[in-house]
């Protein structure tokens, strides 16, 4: 993955749970959103390290537990990253957003954590609803009994889903489980 980002001039951010590493530039442009949710740490600090080379990313391997790759500009240089890395069979690529691609080892998604979630608990696939909005949603509302898309989704999510709500500006997981409680 550091090979195909590094050739194509892109940049990928590694993390483990208190560090950010990274290839080309600080992820400062990921959003505020997800800047809170996958880079700090409890006391809202993190710790940022420049990728020196293979080398030193592979004496990291074994903390990392995901990555993203962004292009501001959703360039053609993304489909390509994205083409190369599902070509190696090694991660699980996914996007949150056109302008990212995020890298999940292969055996772990969404899907696999609601269903760890089930096991764990005992709850029947029949009664596990989940809302996605986005392509890295796609396995999980496949995985449960009720698969929700958002009304802003891309076109394959809503196709796939069991319904469709309105979208999370129009409140849309509140009116769907409104309706399907009969509240």
């Amino acid at each position: 993955m550091y090979n195909i980002t590094s050739e194509l001039g892109l940049s990928t951010n590694f993390f483990t749970t208190d560090m950010t590493y990274y290839t080309r530039e600080k992820p400062w442009m990921l959003s505020r959103l997800a800047r809170v949710r996958v880079m700090a740490d409890k006391t809202g600090n993190r710790r940022f390290e420049k990728v020196r080379d293979l080398e030193h990313l592979h004496q990291l391997s074994s903390q990392i537990i995901n990555g993203i790759t962004i292009d501001k500009t959703k360039s053609e240089r993304l489909d390509e990253a994205r083409e190369k890395m599902e070509a190696t069979g090694l991660l699980k690529v996914s996007s949150s957003s056109p302008n990212n691609l995020e890298l999940i080892p292969r055996r772990i998604s969404k899907a696999t954590a609601v269903r760890a979630i089930m096991d764990k608990y005992g709850i029947p696939l029949e009664r596990t609803v989940a809302f996605g909005n986005d392509m890295n949603d796609l396995e999980m509302i496949k995985a449960v009994g009720t698969g929700i898309a958002m009304g802003n989704s891309p076109q394959i999510l809503k196709d796939e889903a069991d319904a469709v709500t309105d979208s999370n500006v129009e409140n849309g997981i509140g009116n769907f489980l409104e309706s399907y409680f009969k509240i």
